[in-house]
């Protein structure tokens, strides 16, 4: 929560949120993040969530699956 300047390059991300669903990257009020070069799969609801004012969030060259 509230994380700035922040850089996810190159990640595996899987399996995140638990049984009942949730997110692989959940951001709130972060600012000024790159999320980039990363698999995201196997998550509950979704791959990134921002909310709650997140601002200049750049996410770029990943692949999202089911």
């Amino acid at each position: 929560s509230g994380v700035e300047y922040f850089l996810i390059d190159e990640c595996d991300v899987h399996e995140c949120g638990g049984p009942y669903g949730g997110s692989g990257i959940d951001m709130c009020g972060c600012h000024h993040g790159t999320i980039r070069n990363s698999f995201i799969h196997q998550n509950g609801h979704d791959g990134c969530q921002m909310k709650a004012g997140c601002e200049d969030i750049l996410i770029w060259r990943n692949r999202f699956t089911l």
